[in-house]
């Protein structure tokens, strides 16, 4: 029978000791003098101890041994190394892992102004404090008994706390209302702005696409052209140079078409999985807000139902009321020693409150005058920008049919000219009709009348972008 470990090992030699302290120690050059038949190792070691050291051992005759000179090395054994992800077993030949279809989610702008803002995690989250606001008010309301003294009154001292615990309670639901009426209607805003920057990219994607397969043929003549001059390779080169910047901004719009989708996706609440799909094949220009009403008149309706500006008027009617039920201020509702304190903490809210509140009504009036100024310059930079593309188109086809009948000083050179201006005229349309439309929606979140509200599209003149002045003139006559 073996006896106690501590008497086995004074048993034992003391280099025998010593060996062993180290091994407990956990130093691996005596780790093969841990197992022999030693009475006492059955103490010192867990039951998988030797089958980490026999590892160590195979590992030992594997590796080679380390130069005198060379660091210490701590190597694990082949067996306990995990393998790398690459050479997880893999499924057998031919049959692959299901893929889901993404699903397909039809976008709108009418869908946006009409989406539930529920959907998004931040204005959800506030949704969240809106409600533990409530029923923390409801709490403080139920805290005071229906037959109170007014302040001031006797009795009144025993549920001056009380009261003044509502009173809180009752700004904090306000505040929190306010913040949930700011997230909102910037969210709907961000949203509607980012479906416009979609609809940009994919009209922009197929105006390059156009212009390339037009580039395509002025490549074909210009290389006829080099076969009989040689000379006129350079003009392969010219218009090989537009080809492949055409390409580049089909990569850029395909980029900008992923990016907005997915900030959509995110702004909208979706499934990261779906692929929106938008229902306008193009930009165009749409009006939602009158702009030639009088500036006064926006005004006082974004003062009216502008975002947050009724619950902070509500904010200040509640500051008021307080003050006006107390003789002296929140003072009399603490009934307290601290009742000159209170005072001035009462003055410094209310003063806070009005800040606020004229800080909201500026911002709404800076916001509607911006918003009215830019869509109304935005019409004209429209029709501006129409002609360019019909004089653009009208160049491009003129140099198209010098080149065509040889005519005297023609070159593809000139074809390209016309292209690279018919390019800029569209980016320039393209670019006018977003920033007309983003005012047109900050107009109409600012003014309050987002909810049930159409999308129109604007007239007056104002088309699409055109990729072939063409057929525009054939629709035009």
């Amino acid at each position: 029978m073996v006896g106690h470990p501590r008497h086995s090992l004074r048993r034992l030699p003391r280099w025998q000791r010593i060996a062993w302290r180290l091994c407990l120690a956990g130093l691996p050059t005596f780790g093969s003098g841990c197992v022999d038949g030693s009475p006492v190792a059955h103490w010192f070691l867990p039951p998988t101890a030797p089958v980490i050291v026999q590892a160590a051992a195979e590992a030992a005759e594997v590796l080679p041994a380390p130069h005198e000179d060379s660091p210490l090395i701590l190597t694990q054994a082949p067996e306990l190394i995990p393998a790398p992800v690459s050479q997880a077993p893999t499924a057998a030949k031919g049959a692959s892992a299901p893929v889901a279809a993404p699903k397909l989610v039809p976008i709108s702008l009418d869908a946006i102004l009409h989406w539930n803002d529920g959907q998004n995690y931040r204005v959800a989250q506030a949704h969240a404090k809106v409600g533990e606001s409530e029923a923390r008010s409801d709490i403080a309301c139920k805290c005071i008994p229906v037959h109170c003294p007014p302040p001031g009154q006797p009795g009144a001292g025993d549920h001056g706390g009380a009261a003044y615990k509502k009173f809180a309670a009752e700004r904090r639901l306000l505040e929190d209302r306010i913040e949930l009426a700011r997230l909102s209607s910037e969210t709907l805003l961000d949203a509607a702005s980012t479906y416009i920057d979609l609809l940009t990219a994919t009209s922009g994607k197929t105006i390059a696409q156009g212009l390339e397969k037009d580039l395509q043929d002025v490549l074909g003549r210009a290389r006829k052209l080099a076969e009989t001059e040689p000379g006129a390779k350079v003009e392969v080169a010219r218009v090989m140079a537009d080809v492949e910047a055409r390409r580049a901004n089909v990569a850029k719009f395909e980029g900008q078409i992923i990016a907005a989708s997915a900030k959509l996706i995110y702004l909208l609440g979706l499934d990261p999985c779906s692929q929106l799909v938008p229902a306008d094949a193009a930009l165009v220009p749409f009006e939602l807000i009158d702009v030639n009403r009088p500036t006064c008149e926006l005004v006082a309706q974004a003062l009216a139902h502008g975002p947050g500006i009724q619950e902070m008027e509500a904010l200040v009617n509640l500051v008021e009321d307080a003050l006006a039920r107390s003789e002296g201020g929140l003072g009399n509702l603490l009934n307290c020693r601290t009742r000159c304190e209170r005072e001035r903490i009462a003055e410094a809210q209310r003063a806070q409150v009005h800040l606020a509140y004229d800080d909201l009504r500026a911002k709404l009036t800076a916001g509607v005058q911006e918003s009215q100024e830019t869509a109304i310059r935005g019409r004209q930079e429209i029709r501006h920008s129409r002609e360019q593309v019909t004089h653009a188109g009208d160049a491009r086809d003129l140099s198209r049919r010098r080149l065509d009948n040889n005519v005297m000083g023609s070159s593809p050179s000139e074809v390209l000219l016309g292209q690279q201006s018919l390019s800029l005229a569209n980016i320039n349309y393209l670019g006018a009709v977003r920033d007309y439309n983003k005012a047109q929606l900050r107009l109409l979140i600012l003014t309050g009348h987002h909810c049930g509200r159409p999308v129109v599209s604007a007239g007056n003149g104002l088309p699409a972008p055109m990729v072939e002045p063409k057929k525009n003139k054939d629709q035009k006559n």
